[in-house]
């Protein structure tokens, strides 16, 4: 599922879907031990629950380490695009749809 979506995102040249891919390869397999698990009244279901919250726990605990380091060592990102924000440029990049990507950004 995540090389499909990371091949039309390869394809499109959209970023935020080879993004995505990379957020929800290591995630598809826990995840959907959780629904399997309750449909076959199997035991596995909890673990699905417990590997899906230390993989995404461990996700956010190195990406707000990563932030933190990089604030520390005084690297600036987005330098000289503070004002993207106030533009709504992120909006319009995840909520405009076209024929060649789900999201892209228009501006």
């Amino acid at each position: 599922m995540a090389g499909i979506i990371a091949a039309v995102g390869i394809s499109t040249n959209a970023l935020h879907l080879v993004v995505g891919a990379m957020v929800v390869a290591p995630g598809f397999e826990p995840i959907v031990r959780i629904p399997l698990g309750i449909i076959t009244d199997n035991v596995a279901w909890k673990r699905g629950v417990t590997d899906t919250l230390k993989g995404y726990g461990a996700l956010l605990a190195a990406s707000a380490l990563t932030m933190l380091l990089l604030q520390v060592l005084g690297f600036v990102t987005l330098k000289g695009k503070a004002s993207y924000l106030a533009e709504g440029a992120l909006v319009s990049y995840w909520t405009t749809i076209s024929a060649t990507s789900p999201v892209l950004l228009h501006s």
